[in-house]
């Protein structure tokens, strides 16, 4: 309709004002009230206006604007419906499985796969790695996977590169970091 100038700038200044009194009530003012309810009859009332084609009181005494506004309600629960269908059915099709990570941790912290190895997700128990033993799972080019004590957790060397497989111990815990340095053996202790 705008195209073919049956539809005017007031219809598009109406939707915007519509679409900023939304945004508002989103951002700025919690919950949902007056102004969020205003956002959405100031959009209808554009989308309605714009199938006009002529002044709302002209489209009253023809008729007309009880056709528009179905027109607009229905395309709306159309919309709302399919987004609905959507919803349901997407997260199952081969499309929708494509989209979503699959892989899940537990809340309790271990894997859902009881054969993988458990990943922490609480800071807080990490500071029980202090002083603890483990091994470099990966190359610790300053930062990699370690196990310690039976868990793969992420670890920072603290000043060198260490291979994967190597004997590591924990420096320190500082926040969400855990330090490792790499343990000393006896070749190691003997070259020094």
């Amino acid at each position: 309709h705008m195209i073919v100038d049956l539809a005017g700038w007031e219809e598009v200044l109406i939707f915007g004002l519509g679409v900023a009194m939304l945004g508002v009530e989103v951002f700025v003012i919690p919950g949902f009230g007056v102004v969020g309810a205003l956002g959405i009859a100031a959009i209808v009332a554009s989308l309605v206006m714009s199938l006009l084609g002529t002044s709302v009181g002209d489209a009253w005494q023809m008729g007309v604007f009880g056709s528009a506004l179905g027109t607009v309600l229905l395309s709306v629960a159309l919309a709302v419906v399919a987004l609905f269908i959507i919803a349901k059915f997407l997260p199952q099709s081969r499309f929708g499985k494509f989209l979503v990570l699959e892989t899940q941790l537990a809340s309790s912290g271990s894997t859902v796969d009881d054969d993988a190895p458990d990943y922490l997700a609480n800071p807080s128990a990490w500071r029980a790695y202090a002083n603890k033993s483990g091994v470099a799972q990966t190359d610790l080019r300053l930062s990699g996977k370690a196990m310690i004590d039976g868990q793969l957790v992420d670890v920072v060397s603290q000043h060198e590169y260490i291979k994967r497989g190597t004997p590591i111990r924990v420096l320190a815990v500082e926040g969400v970091r855990i330090v490792v340095v790499r343990t000393q053996t006896e070749n190691d202790s003997a070259s020094a």
